[in-house]
């Protein structure tokens, strides 16, 4: 759990710094259209999924682990 959000809070600044660079390029107004152009569809992976006709968790795991005899 720490490992992951290390990784995701880590790609704020570099994306924040992406974001600096893009608007002194083309400009507050234009950075904003070209930000809600790519988040919007990010919705679509969840509805074009799997997932968004999983209601409930699984109650069992899906394959059983190997385990190994104590005799072994």
């Amino acid at each position: 759990m720490a490992t992951s959000m290390f990784v995701l809070h880590s790609t704020i600044p570099v994306g924040a710094l992406l974001a600096g660079a893009l608007g002194d390029a083309v400009g507050p107004l234009a950075t904003m259209w070209i930000m809600a152009a790519l988040i919007a569809p990010c919705g679509l992976i969840l509805l074009l999924s799997p997932m968004r006709r999983q209601h409930d968790l699984p109650s069992e795991p899906l394959d059983e682990p190997h385990q190994q005899h104590a005799a072994e």
